[in-house]
C-alpha cells in the first residue's frame, strides 16, 4: 500500500450530517474528520485488546493480596 491510499465507504444520512456538521464548526475538512475518527478508534481497540491479551496470558500466575490498613 502507499502512502496515501483511499478507503471508499457509504455511510448513512445521519451519520454524514453529523461528521459535516463537526467538520464545519471545527474548519476542518470532511476527510480529516474521518481520519480522526478511524485513528481514535484504531488507537482504543488496539489498546484494549493489548490489555485483554496481557490479562489472559497472566491468569495462570498465582496471586497474591496485601491488605493494608488504613
Amino acid at each position: 500500500m502507499g502512502e496515501h491510499d483511499s478507503l471508499a465507504t457509504i455511510l448513512p444520512p445521519d451519520l454524514l450530517a453529523r461528521v459535516k456538521a463537526l467538520a464545519e464548526r471545527t474548519d476542518r475538512p470532511i476527510e480529516a474528520c474521518v481520519r480522526q475518527a478511524v485513528q481514535d478508534y484504531c488507537e482504543t481497540w488496539e489498546a484494549y485488546h493489548e490489555t485483554v491479551d496481557g490479562i489472559l496470558s497472566d491468569r495462570d500466575k498465582p496471586r497474591s493480596l496485601r491488605i493494608v490498613n488504613e
